[in-house]
């Protein structure tokens, strides 16, 4: 079960607590595969937090347990399986320029415009974009994504009207 999230941190426990968990030697380990981390045998069930991430990183977690006699169960699997055993972090906030004022400006036709990503891409930034460009004043566009480097438009002159 997944907590709190942020851009460097994920909080982490137990889906379900195990019975006896404070007697003898039980307890549980939270581990997460993708840092080599884990919460340190622990005999409660609070949200473990695994700190120091980079922003959108996908981190993966096992669980174990062990019984008032030390024995310990297999771990669950590391495999990740949609939501239930990983979680990405918070991507870091976006932050596109262009090299040109935005909004109601008059630019001639063909005025190449220039979009820049100053939060950089990939792991520990942003994936893609998703974003739409249209020459007709209505609400519909097409959409496309952009994952790298500086995206470059073009103005083309709307259709006139008779």
């Amino acid at each position: 079960m997944f907590g709190t999230i942020t851009k460097t941190s994920i909080q982490v426990r137990c889906t379900n607590t195990p019975s006896n968990l404070s007697a003898g030697n039980s307890g549980l380990i939270v581990r997460c595969v993708t840092t080599g981390s884990d919460s340190g045998w622990k005999q409660d069930n609070d949200f473990w937090t695994l700190t120091d991430l980079a922003p959108n990183t996908r981190c993966t977690f096992t669980v174990q347990t062990r019984n008032g006699d030390g024995v310990t169960t297999p771990a669950t699997s590391a495999t990740p399986v949609n939501t239930l055993n990983s979680r990405y972090t918070l991507p870091v906030d976006p932050m596109v320029t262009c090299d040109r004022a935005t909004g109601n400006p008059a630019y001639p036709s063909n005025t190449v415009f220039t979009f820049t990503n100053q939060a950089g891409w990939g792991q520990g930034n942003l994936q893609r974009y998703d974003y739409g460009w249209t020459s007709d004043p209505g609400p519909t566009y097409n959409s496309s994504s952009w994952s790298s480097g500086a995206l470059a438009k073009t103005a083309t002159p709307l259709a006139s009207s008779t």
